[in-house]
């Protein structure tokens, strides 16, 4: 044989060798692979939990491809089993219509997640989508109609597997409406008041909505009640607004026995008149509550002083952005400290904006009661209120830019208070405001044990930072030192790595 047919020959070996051997690792991949044997039901979970998190995007167009669908690389057992999984291809809440077919086709016979909106009406493979849903509604799991046009009067056939429903639509509901039957209708969003009478709500018990029939009777089966920003209560003889203030809302709770999760804001008419109920409102299964104060916090707050529960869990409240009196603040506090029976708060984490007082369970936080976009001021009176929450670890977030601002105060307020743990995110100016450092021993935080620094970006500040540690020796010792995306010299690292014991340092990039 020639030299070149030599070549070609050992090259056409070599290929062959190479395919062989990807050959087997894909054989070896499969028949090895740990999640090899596992259920479908597992499977369903693991890819599930990618698809269920991209069930809400929505962005400039369609998403031609979905998030989860990347997991299905991993093997070909996983790529042949999303295939052929019929509950993978359900959701076509934001399918490109080049995917429609195919989807729907995968599908099989499982329930959907539809959305219908102004948008679709205008591509052929999405009409073809509606006027199946509008015949056989049997399959809909999940329905979002988003339009003012008519497509609320073309559903008015029973919808047996139903399980949510959003409008977001001024039109109004049709007396035949789901053909007056959908009994796994749970959950509900709407920003259009429901009927104050339809069969088809017969087992709603989740509502999120912006206008509302108080005098409606099946929101007394309700566990899950969400007024957003700007809600309306619709007088139920005349159809006009009603002006709503604490007695309006309070009634209306006071009918919702069952009512365990309760989220609300302002209303748009809003009287600021104080209650005139001579009984609390008692809701015994209540036990998560977010509330928006708003411009009239004043006013809104003094509903906890008309509110009684058996146990609160969480309890989240979000205020303006103005100062508020500390007097504001006790009827929710005082809320709080009555009905919370869970273990004391002992982590505090600061934010720029937020306060926010949780459980330590491990390496996680569980946050209990929290002040969004608000510092409590003055800090020794807002603590005497809340006797559970007894900050040891303190996780603070303060930004370079905002040295002197009320979160920094909050923390330098707390230098007494027995924490043991303090977390700083911050520049080193912080740090110097926070700790003084210099060759004296410094009395704040005599408690601290633990200290975790991010985001350091001066190395001046290690001979300091040193020395302050080796002077709070005679005040209490500095157990654990982590120092976190700093930008530091090699050099520095060195240094701070032979800080003497009893302080164990970790350097994390």
């Amino acid at each position: 044989m020639q030299p070149h047919e030599l070549e070609i020959f050992y090259d056409s070996q070599i290929s062959e060798h190479l395919e062989e051997v990807r050959r087997l690792r894909e054989q070896r991949n499969a028949d090895c692979s740990k999640t090899r044997n596992l259920p479908a039901e597992i499977l369903t979970k693991i890819i599930g939990i990618l698809e269920h998190s991209d069930r809400d995007r929505w962005e400039w167009g369609w998403n031609k491809l979905s998030a989860w669908v990347q997991v299905t690389h991993v093997c070909r057992a996983w790529r042949a089993f999303a295939l052929n999984e019929p509950r993978l291809w359900t959701n076509l809440v934001a399918v490109s219509p080049d995917w429609l077919t195919d989807v729907l086709s995968r599908s099989k016979s499982a329930p959907l997640r539809l959305r219908f909106s102004d948008g679709t009406r205008y591509s052929s493979k999405y009409i073809e989508l509606l006027n199946t849903a509008v015949t056989s509604p049997e399959r809909i799991e999940h329905l979002e109609i988003r339009s003012d046009s008519d497509l609320l009067s073309s559903f008015t056939k029973p919808a047996p597997m139903l399980e949510s429903l959003e409008i977001r639509s001024n039109a109004e509901f049709p007396p035949d409406f789901l053909g007056g039957s959908a009994p796994r209708l749970r959950y509900i969003k709407s920003t259009r008041a429901l009927p104050l009478e339809a069969s088809w709500l017969a087992n709603v018990v989740r509502l999120e909505c912006q206008k509302v029939h108080f005098e409606a009777a099946w929101l007394s089966q309700l566990t899950t009640l969400a007024l957003t920003e700007g809600w309306d209560a619709i007088d139920a003889t005349s159809g006009a607004v009603r002006r709503v203030n604490v007695d309006t809302l309070l009634s209306a709770l006071e009918n919702m026995p069952s009512l365990q999760r309760l989220s609300f804001a302002p209303p748009k008419s809003f009287d600021a008149a104080p209650s005139s109920r001579s009984a609390p409102v008692h809701l015994h299964h209540l036990h998560d509550i977010t509330v928006e104060l708003g411009d009239k916090c004043e006013a809104m707050a003094l509903i906890f002083d008309s509110l009684m529960v058996d146990s609160i869990h969480t309890l989240e409240t979000i205020w303006p952005r103005r100062w508020v009196e500390i007097g504001t603040l006790r009827p929710v506090c005082h809320f709080f400290a009555t009905y919370y029976e869970g273990p004391d708060l002992h982590v505090l984490r600061c934010t720029d904006r937020d306060t926010q007082f949780s459980i330590s369970l491990d390496q996680y936080t569980v946050p209990a009661l929290s002040f969004k976009e608000h510092h409590p001021r003055p800090l020794s009176d807002f603590m005497r209120l809340l006797p559970c929450c007894t900050p040891r670890i303190l996780d603070t977030n303060i930004t370079a830019t905002n040295v002197d601002s009320s979160c920094l105060r909050l923390v330098k307020a707390l230098h007494r208070a027995p924490v043991e743990e303090l977390h700083v995110v911050s520049s080193s100016s912080v740090l110097h405001t926070l700790f003084k450092l210099s060759n004296r021993p410094n009395p704040s935080y005599p408690f601290l044990r633990r200290l975790h620094i991010k985001g350091l970006d001066d190395y001046d500040l290690v001979p300091r930072l040193k020395r302050w540690i080796a002077a709070r020796r005679s005040v209490a010792r500095l157990e654990h030192l982590v120092i976190k995306g700093c930008d530091f010299f090699e050099e520095e690292i060195d240094s701070l790595q032979k800080i003497p014991s009893p302080t164990v340092v970790t350097i994390l990039p």
